[in-house]
């Protein structure tokens, strides 16, 4: 066997290499666009907690029963926000809770968040001024 020859069948021994290395590259690009294109944010949400504050991107602040979080999105029922008024007159700044499914004219009974949007989720302490007056809201309404 010559020179040639044995460099031939060294070639043939390695021809597998360029179409596996090919397909481990491609599989290896797909993973990375998808690792990148899902969400960061999607924490486990704690069922003995009621409600969150989830403050938004744009400053926004909501309070609301987290229903499920995945997938790019949170869904929260219970939604309510800050309304904050001032009388012209004496300057004072009155924050009023207002309930979103009360306030909004089409009544909704969920709120979806697209992930991206939260800047920051925090529990509600039951003993907290907005947790109590979400239950006293749902007092009036029995």
């Amino acid at each position: 066997m010559n020179e040639s020859d044995k460099m031939e069948k060294q070639r043939d021994r390695n021809g597998w290499l360029k179409p596996v290395g090919a397909t481990v590259a491609i599989i290896a690009a797909f993973a990375g666009v998808w690792y990148l294109r899902t969400p960061a944010f999607a924490p486990k949400l704690d069922s003995k907690v009621a409600y969150y504050a989830v403050t938004l991107t744009n400053g926004t602040s909501i309070y609301g029963h987290p229903e499920s979080m995945g997938h790019g999105t949170l869904v929260l029922t219970d939604v309510h926000y800050v309304v904050r008024q001032t009388n012209p007159q004496t300057n004072e700044v009155h924050n009023t809770l207002v309930s979103q499914r009360k306030s909004v004219w089409h009544n909704p009974d969920k709120m979806i968040i697209n992930s991206a949007l939260i800047l920051m989720m925090e529990p509600v302490d039951p003993a907290s001024n907005v947790a109590k007056l979400m239950a006293e809201e749902k007092t009036k309404d029995q």
